[in-house]
C-alpha cells in the first residue's frame, strides 16, 4: 500500500537550517554538489548528530545521483568548497557540516528611487564576462587562410560560372 504525504504542509518532522545556506551557498553549488550538501544536512542536523558515517552508495541513494564517479566528484567539490568535512573512520569516512565555514556577505544599499537594494561593494562572485563579439575569436579556415574581413564578396553573376 502506498502512503500519500503533503510535505509542504507538515508542522513536524522537519530539519532546520539557516536561510543563508539557501540564499548564498545553493547558487554557488553545482546541482550534484547541492544534493550532497542537502544529504549531509539531512543525515546530521536532521538526526540531531554532529557527524555521520556516509558511504558513496548512501549518498547515491539519498541524492538520486546515478554514477559512483559522479557522486564522488560532487562530494569532493563540497569538500573543496569547505561546505562539508570528513574524517577517516577505518577504511571509510565520517562526514559533517563544516561549522567553521564563514560567508562574507556584502552590505546592501537601498535605492528608494527604484525601490531595490544593491551590494555596496559590487558583486565579487559574478564572473567577469565580455560581450559576445569580444569572446569569439576569429579563426582562419584551414581551406582558405584569407581572413574573413579580406575575403572577396561574391555577387550573383559570379555563381553562373559554377552552375554552367
Amino acid at each position: 500500500m502506498t502512503k500519500k504525504i503533503k510535505p509542504f504542509q507538515k508542522a513536524g518532522g522537519y530539519t532546520t537550517f539557516e536561510n543563508e545556506i539557501l540564499d548564498h551557498i545553493m547558487p554557488k553549488c553545482t546541482p550534484n554538489e547541492w544534493k550532497i550538501v542537502c544529504a549531509t544536512i539531512r543525515l546530521t542536523i536532521g538526526w540531531q548528530k554532529e557527524y555521520d558515517w556516509i558511504t558513496i552508495e548512501r549518498y547515491k541513494q539519498l541524492t538520486g545521483i546515478k554514477g559512483t564517479g559522479t557522486c564522488h566528484a560532487a562530494v569532493i567539490k563540497a569538500l573543496n568548497h569547505r561546505y562539508i568535512k570528513r574524517k577517516p573512520r577505518g577504511r571509510s569516512f565520517i562526514y559533517s557540516l563544516n561549522k567553521d565555514f564563514e560567508l562574507v556577505i556584502p552590505e546592501k544599499i537601498y535605492i528608494p528611487e527604484i525601490g531595490i537594494q544593491i551590494p555596496e561593494i559590487g558583486t565579487p562572485d559574478v564572473p567577469k564576462t565580455r560581450s559576445t563579439k569580444q569572446r569569439v575569436k576569429r579563426k582562419s579556415n584551414k581551406r582558405n587562410s584569407t581572413p574573413l574581413k579580406n575575403r572577396k564578396k561574391y555577387t550573383e553573376g559570379d555563381y553562373k560560372d559554377f552552375i554552367n
